[in-house]
């Protein structure tokens, strides 16, 4: 049996229920019942609970893991790919896209941003949606240094998984330190190491790339003072 972060990640973001649903409400809003939806970054495919199953979905992630558990929900109008956003190729086209929590932030370099809406607008056809989020400069701004940082204990329910995390500032960047404990199947605890690296952005820096794309925003949406939902219409 194989243990990963992608376990307790399904169990923290289930918590953020409000949120997929105004994702999906836009979707609905915005589409026709036959559309054909792309998930970039799909995680463990939790959005895809939410969405009506009408939609035709495709979720694609760079994590075994997270697909993995994606998989094991079974969702039948569901399909999900192992893929990087920068230079995936499904050699088809959809009516929508959406990218959400935070999945744009980490892509640290201008090169992959870039590589990132290209590859976007190559699998949408013209007059489509794109529906994604960011961290902003803001959430940077209040973030200490690492030695400065406090951690964080998120608990599994079956009290056999913990995740201990914090995030720092490293220069431009943000950075999460994750721990993960677990209990194998012999009770012995073991654990995991990771960390994730994000880059902040803000509004104009985005809205002047995508346009490059053929990108052009139609709603804006602020989440707190540091996260911005946009939704782009492309031309």
């Amino acid at each position: 049996m194989s243990y990963s972060f992608a376990e307790i990640y399904d169990e923290i973001y289930q918590k953020y229920k409000d949120y997929y649903l105004l994702v999906s409400d836009i979707i609905k809003r915005l589409t026709s019942p036959k559309a054909k939806i792309l998930d970039l970054g799909c995680g463990t495919g939790i959005l895809e609970m939410y969405l009506p199953k009408h939609y035709k979905i495709v979720g694609i992630d760079n994590s075994k893991d997270m697909l993995k558990i994606a998989k094991s929900k079974k969702l039948k109008n569901a399909k999900f790919v192992l893929a990087d956003v920068r230079n995936f190729n499904l050699e088809e086209k959809f009516d929508i896209a959406v990218c959400i929590n935070d999945t744009l932030n980490h892509l640290t370099s201008s090169k992959d941003l870039k590589s990132f809406f290209a590859n976007v607008a190559r699998h949408l056809k013209k007059g489509s949606i794109f529906i994604f989020d960011f961290n902003t400069t803001n959430f940077i701004k209040n973030l200490q240094k690492e030695n400065e940082a406090n951690w964080i204990v998120v608990e599994s329910k079956d009290k056999k998984k913990m995740l201990v995390y914090k995030k720092f500032r490293r220069g431009k960047l943000v950075i999460w330190k994750f721990i993960y404990f677990y209990k194998n199947k012999n009770n012995k605890l073991g654990f995991k190491e990771e960390e994730i690296l994000e880059r902040v952005y803000d509004l104009k820096q985005i809205e002047k790339l995508m346009k490059k794309f053929g990108f052009k925003t139609i709603e804006k949406r602020e989440m707190g003072n540091h996260k911005i939902l946009l939704v782009v219409y492309h031309i």
